[in-house]
């Protein structure tokens, strides 16, 4: 077996595992080349959907996002209970086409804010509401009881994603001026049809004999998103403390929502600039993961990343909170700062994502002893999340809308 300390994982893998990890990882990777190809374009129909109000545009898209949420909160226990009784593998394969859906309808009409809201809650709320937690869910059924290993395989995942993100722009700008500006949305749809190919290949995780019997009284307990929230607190007091800690962690998370509007409308930067700065903040992702991130991970454990983790982050959100403060026009100095402060998340933060799903998982496992499915312990981990962003994404796109306006004033 593989030294704990050096990060290793591939010789503590039966061959079986190892083909599942690299056909997952072979998905995100897709996703996050689709996804980083298209956010330009994107984020420029965003901003002329709304004649360049980058306030306006942060409050529709807090407004959106908590409607996705609301939606979010019924369909996703739904899906992942469903994985319970099913197994994984067709709702994960069903998932991806709602990112497919998207594009298209995108593509041949998008022509209010109210249509951009309906296409992204349905396609995003509704159709591929609960692939991640089913994706989590399969993770687990191979990992679930070995959660140090499952958070290094995650973290390395991780790696490979910040590798296409880094490489992003360069992506970006190749597929724009071979197909035209608007062709990473395409091009990001077409990733999502051949990660369904990939799932055609892998086998289904869950075995039939650890599948939940259908029973309608039963299953919509399981798909009611309260009592799966507090599964997670009404039992065993490690897994309270551990299920509040991942909800403050949710709820820093949602001021990311804001980034887009912040840099369009606080540092003025046009989107191929943003772009630019994605590609090189995740190349400093993969520097530090591939340098020590990893390793760290691997050698303080679950527990000790979150904690240091935490410390890290506080610190960006202080530097970037900084930056938002009234000083005129944005300049170099503030440029630099929040570029320091927000690659800070790029180092050990970065982990706590990982983390946290494994130790949580892994400790509703134990306190209930295989009688909650892990698909829906993974739906209560996520629908915490949800849950939080209904008021976070309000609460951030507001301060982001009265920022505009303040600095507007200057």
């Amino acid at each position: 077996m593989a030294a704990r300390g050096g990060g290793s994982f591939w010789a503590e893998l039966t061959p079986s595992e190892a083909s599942f990890v690299r056909k997952c990882r072979a998905i995100e990777v897709l996703f996050k080349a689709g996804v980083v190809t298209m956010w330009a374009s994107w984020q420029q129909s965003y901003i002329d959907l709304f004649g360049g109000d980058s306030g306006a545009m942060a409050v529709h898209y807090g407004v959106t996002r908590t409607v996705m949420a609301i939606v979010t909160i019924v369909t996703e226990p739904f899906i992942s209970a469903l994985s319970d009784t099913l197994g994984r593998k067709h709702l994960m394969t069903w998932g991806r086409a709602g990112i497919v859906l998207f594009f298209a309808a995108h593509k041949f009409r998008d022509r209010s804010p109210a249509h951009r809201m309906f296409m992204e809650v349905f396609c995003w709320g509704v159709v591929q509401a609960g692939v991640w937690p089913v994706f989590a869910a399969a993770h687990s059924d191979l990992f679930g009881s070995r959660p140090e290993l499952s958070s290094r395989i995650q973290a390395a995942d991780g790696l490979w994603t910040n590798v296409i993100g880094a490489a992003g722009g360069v992506l970006t700008m190749a597929v724009n001026r071979a197909f035209g500006p608007t062709a990473g949305q395409e091009f990001c749809a077409l990733t999502q049809v051949v990660s369904i190919v990939i799932l055609q290949t892998i086998p289904e995780t869950l075995a039939k004999a650890e599948r939940k019997r259908f029973r309608i009284g039963e299953f919509l307990r399981r798909t009611n998103p309260f009592s799966n929230a507090l599964l997670l607190f009404t039992k065993g007091p490690g897994l309270r403390r551990l299920s509040l800690s991942t909800l403050l962690f949710f709820c820093c998370n949602e001021v990311w929502a804001t980034q887009t509007a912040f840099r369009m409308g606080v540092l003025n930067w046009v989107p191929m600039t943003i772009s630019h700065f994605t590609s090189a903040y995740d190349l400093f992702g993969v520097v530090s993961q591939g340098t020590f991130g990893n390793r760290l991970l691997a050698r303080m454990g679950n527990r000790a990343s979150m904690e240091v983790g935490a410390l890290i982050s506080l610190v960006s959100y202080a530097l970037q909170g900084l930056c938002m403060l009234p000083s005129g026009q944005a300049g170099q100095r503030t440029n630099i700062q929040y570029a320091i402060a927000i690659s800070l998340l790029q180092t050990i933060p970065l982990s706590m994502k990982y983390a946290s799903r494994a130790m949580v998982v892994k400790q509703g496992m134990v306190v209930y002893e295989g009688k909650v499915g892990r698909g829906q312990l993974n739906a209560a981990y996520s629908g915490l999340g949800t849950l939080c962003s209904i008021f976070a994404n309000l609460l951030w796109g507001s301060a982001c809308k009265r920022k505009d306006i303040t600095e507007s004033r200057i």
